[in-house]
C-alpha cells in the first residue's frame, strides 16, 4: 500500500485490530498518521545519508546517530499515538480494553 491509497501500516495494524474497526474513520486516520511519520523518518534518513556522504566531518551524526534517534522516536510515536487518538475520540485505549481491541 501507499499513503495515497492504503497506508502501509494498515496491513500490520489489521493483525492486532478486530475486523469490525478496519473500515472505521479512526482506524484509517491512525494509520495515515503512522504512515506519514514513518515516511518522513525514511525520507529524512535518506537525505541525512546524502548529506553524510558530502561532508568532511560529522558523518557518524548524519549516517547513524540522527537516523537512529528518528527511528526510536517513530517507534515511540507508533506505540503511543493509537491510544491517544482513541482517547481523543472517547474510546477506550487498546491496552485498557484488552489485547484484541
Amino acid at each position: 500500500g501507499s499513503l495515497a491509497f492504503v497506508p502501509f501500516t494498515e496491513q500490520y495494524a489489521r493483525e492486532s485490530a478486530p475486523r469490525e474497526v478496519w473500515d472505521t474513520p479512526l482506524f484509517k486516520q491512525i494509520n495515515r498518521a503512522l504512515t506519514a511519520v514513518w515516511g518522513l523518518v525514511f525520507a529524512a534518513s535518506a537525505v541525512l545519508g546524502v548529506i553524510g556522504q558530502n561532508v568532511d566531518s560529522g558523518q557518524d551524526w548524519f549516517n547513524w546517530i540522527i537516523p537512529i534517534i528518528l527511528i526510536v522516536g517513530a517507534f515511540k510515536f507508533t506505540a503511543a499515538y493509537p491510544d491517544k487518538a482513541r482517547d481523543r475520540a472517547g474510546l477506550p485505549a487498546r491496552s485498557a480494553a484488552g489485547p484484541d481491541d
